[in-house]
């Protein structure tokens, strides 16, 4: 089983949301990038976790967080490659 491993708040909906690509962090990582709509638990903002897998294991090398109340950013994620570099 992977895991983010440190999570300190349970109750956040991580993974409401996932998908992944290669190229984002770094050409030879596969990049796992998942919502967490309830994050910021008392106003909801939300944010999206950009992680890599290593040894069976999630680690988290950004989180992208929301700004407006009860927006629930990472509701949904979606990757393309926009300028079509590979």
């Amino acid at each position: 089983m992977i895991s983010f491993p440190n999570l300190q708040n349970r109750n956040i909906y991580i993974g409401y949301s996932v998908t992944q690509a290669r190229g984002l962090l770094s050409q030879e990582d596969e990049t796992i990038v998942t919502g967490a709509p309830k994050d910021s638990r008392e106003d909801a903002r939300g944010s999206v976790l950009l992680a890599v897998k290593r040894s069976d294991k999630l680690l988290t090398q950004q989180t992208l967080r929301g700004h407006q109340t009860g927006s629930f950013y990472g509701n949904a994620v979606a990757t393309a490659d926009i300028n079509n570099d590979g």
